[in-house]
Parts: C-alpha cells; sequence; structure tokens
C-alpha cells in the first residue's frame, strides 16, 4: 500500500488486453486533469531491454540443450532486478509527486510464469523488495482468444505464447489471484469497450475512497 499516490497494477495472460486497458486507464484520468502515469515491465531499462529480447528469441543462451532458450532461474533474476530497478527509479518517485500509477504486468507475472519452471518460494524471495500495489486488476481471457489476439497483432513471437504453457499460466495466476485481498478479475472474453468499462469501474470507485474526485 502507498502512502501517496496510487499504485495500479494490470496482469493477465498474452493477449488479454493489458496494455490497451492500461494506456486507456491513462489517458482518462490525464483528459480529467489527474496525475497519471502509465508503465510496464519488463520495462525499457538496461534490464529490461535484455529480457524483450531474450522473450523474443533474439538472445539465447550459449548451450547444447536442444531447444532450451534461455535459463529459466537466469530470467526470473533478470526480473526481479529489472523490477526493483523500475520500483527505485520510476514507480516511487512518481508516487511520491502523488501521481496513480498504471503498471501493465509486475510481480504477479513472474509468480504465474516463472513459477512454472522454478519453486514459486524463490520466486517470492527474490521479489522481496517489490513493494505492494493498491489494487491489482487481473484481466482472464480464455487462452485461445488470448493467442487469436495476439496472432492478430503480428509481431514475433515470444517464447511463452504457447497453447499448453499458458493454460498452466492462466490456472497459476487464478489459484494466488483469489487469494489476494486487493485483486479483483475481469472477464476479459468481452468486447474491449466493455473490459475498459468494467476496469474504469472498480478503479474509479477505489480512487473514490482514497479521496480522489473523480
Amino acid at each position: 500500500m502507498s502512502k501517496d499516490g496510487f499504485f495500479l497494477v494490470l496482469e493477465g495472460i498474452d493477449g488479454s488486453g493489458t496494455t490497451t486497458i492500461g494506456k486507456m486507464l491513462e489517458s482518462e484520468l490525464k483528459s480529467k486533469r489527474i496525475k497519471s502515469h502509465y508503465t510496464f515491465e519488463p520495462t525499457y531499462g538496461p534490464i529490461g531491454s535484455v529480457i524483450k529480447n531474450i522473450l523474443s528469441r533474439r538472445v539465447v543462451m550459449n548451450t547444447t540443450r536442444k531447444g532450451e532458450v534461455f535459463d529459466q532461474k537466469s530470467l526470473a533474476l533478470l526480473f526481479a532486478a529489472d523490477r526493483i530497478d523500475h520500483i527505485r527509479n520510476e514507480i516511487e518517485p512518481l508516487l511520491s509527486m502523488g501521481y496513480i500509477i498504471i503498471c501493465d504486468r509486475y510481480k504477479y507475472s513472474s509468480y504465474a510464469y516463472q513459477s512454472l519452471f522454478v519453486s514459486e518460494g524463490w520466486i517470492r524471495e527474490i521479489n522481496t523488495y517489490a513493494i505492494e500495489p493498491d489494487l491489482l486488476i487481473f484481466l482472464d481471457v480464455d487462452v485461445d482468444i488470448g493467442l487469436k489476439r495476439v496472432g492478430a497483432r503480428g509481431g514475433v513471437k515470444e517464447i511463452y505464447e504457447r497453447r499448453g504453457l499458458l493454460k498452466r499460466v492462466r490456472s497459476n495466476y487464478l489459484n494466488f489471484i483469489t487469494k489476494v485481498k486487493f485483486a479483483k478479475i475481469v472477464n476479459a472474453n468481452k468486447a474491449l469497450d466493455d473490459v475498459y468499462l468494467e476496469v474504469r469501474d472498480i478503479l474509479f470507485r477505489r480512487l473514490l475512497k482514497y479521496g480522489y474526485k473523480i
């Protein structure tokens, strides 16, 4: 829970719409002259840039293991390091200035994705310094719908964009998000505008409780 500003995290599997919804929220808040900032993980920082290249298969490990792109423990550590840098140099400074932070993916992505390959307990340990958000919204989309959306936008297919794997990721998300008191689940199979209105309503109701004039 932040002392200043407000920290919102949007989570979901690939194709759930976190990026689009996040940018729409930022745009509306700014139109209301409310200080807001959309951000994302992995970041465009030095560590985040390496992660993006690994995910898109532009960087592979020096290995004789067939089909292995990168060691998953190493990748989990990179995500955690990028996150600490993100918090210290972007999120916390803006929260202290009273901004509403809209973060597209956060430590919960590591819990859902990396814990498929390494211990969830270890993943949580290396993310000890990641502060808790004020609100977590999980955009729950069917895997097939999510992959269809990913395919429609084109670009390089990332290492986690596989049907069987994403089904396990979605299951991981649902298993722990239902236990998080400050989390809400939104059906993201619906039309974009309908999803946005539901997310908007959840966020604005919470902001009103925090004293924001919406």
